[in-house]
């Protein structure tokens, strides 16, 4: 078993197929014939993390690094060959950060919060950059959890019922 304690997500075995299906017809059949290169699988890569890190707050700067050293510029001839691997050793990657941000969560939720500091979180992150550290990246999901308490109070909750309602959502993760 990963890391989470769940089992791999495995590819299925008509995905290879498909992929050098997809790049092929990119490539040949597309109006625009699009080159599936080196540029494309860096952007293919950056949409990937984007679809599933959109807000760039459950991965860290180094997986964002690593995945772009081991397949920024091969992710097209990966494809091309019909090997899916990448897609599911991110993905893998993915939810053991986000097992881990969960605990965060809880850790920080289970600790006396205050709302007596002048602090800014940003809702839309998908331009900034990846938190470079774990302590950087728990730093932002304390932010995150006191913004989503501040929510639930501006809509007139009892603390209790703030508490309540920020763990049962990342209960359910």
């Amino acid at each position: 078993l990963p890391a989470t304690g769940r089992a791999a997500v495995e590819p299925d075995p008509i995905a290879p197929v498909v992929a050098r299906l997809v790049t092929r017809m990119l490539e040949q059949a597309h109006y625009a014939h699009h080159v599936v290169g080196d540029e494309a699988s860096r952007q293919m890569l950056r949409n990937y993390l984007d679809f599933f890190d959109y807000h760039h707050m459950v991965l860290e700067k180094a997986d964002v690094d690593e995945f772009s050293a081991l397949y920024g510029d091969t992710l097209d001839d990966r494809l091309k060959s019909g090997d899916v691997t990448p897609a599911y050793v991110i993905f893998e990657r993915i939810r053991r950060r986000m097992d881990e941000r969960v605990a965060s969560v809880k850790t920080v939720l289970a600790s006396t919060i205050t709302f007596d500091t002048d602090e800014i979180y940003s809702l839309d992150r998908s331009t900034a950059p990846w938190p470079a550290t774990p302590e950087d990246s728990a730093a932002l999901w304390k932010l995150r959890v006191k913004y989503e308490l501040l929510q639930e109070r501006l809509n007139g909750a009892s603390i209790g019922d703030q508490f309540k309602t920020v763990r049962a959502r990342y209960e359910q993760a």
